[in-house]
């Protein structure tokens, strides 16, 4: 028998994105290539943009934007699956032992110290200050 050249369903899909990908950086290019040259290198008149001129580089403009949000999204996508297949096997194949729990150490508590009371006159029945007696 021979070897089966086939390819799985995985490596079908990479390709196919690659392609996608690919083709819309083709696109941006192509798109930011076509403003430079109608705003750099065509002549404009003296006050602003010709009006087929302003048009198209809106137009332009629009496209750079969808494509390049298309584009974030298309790579994004691919890139979180990826990750997400790459997190899940490492956690199958993960045997290391189980982290050990973190007991936290009592506070170090520094003696308080020693206060001596206030001198008192015993004998003295006076209020401390004028008017506690009322």
């Amino acid at each position: 028998m021979a070897n089966s050249n086939r390819m799985t369903a995985e490596e079908i899909e990479a390709r196919v994105w690659a392609f996608v990908i690919v083709s819309l950086v083709v696109i941006l290019i192509g798109s930011m290539a076509m403003f430079l040259y109608s705003v750099s290198f065509v002549t404009q008149p003296m006050s602003g943009l010709a009006p087929i001129d302003k048009v198209y580089t809106q137009q332009i403009s629009t496209i750079m934007v969808f494509v390049s949000g298309v584009l974030g999204g298309v790579a994004g996508r691919s890139g979180v699956k990826a990750v997400a297949k790459a997190v899940a096997s490492a956690e199958v194949t993960d045997d290391d032992p189980p982290p050990k729990p973190v007991v936290p150490k009592p506070p170090v508590v520094s003696p308080k110290p020693m206060v001596r009371p206030l001198a008192t006159n015993d004998d003295d029945d006076d209020p401390p200050f004028k008017g506690a007696r009322e």
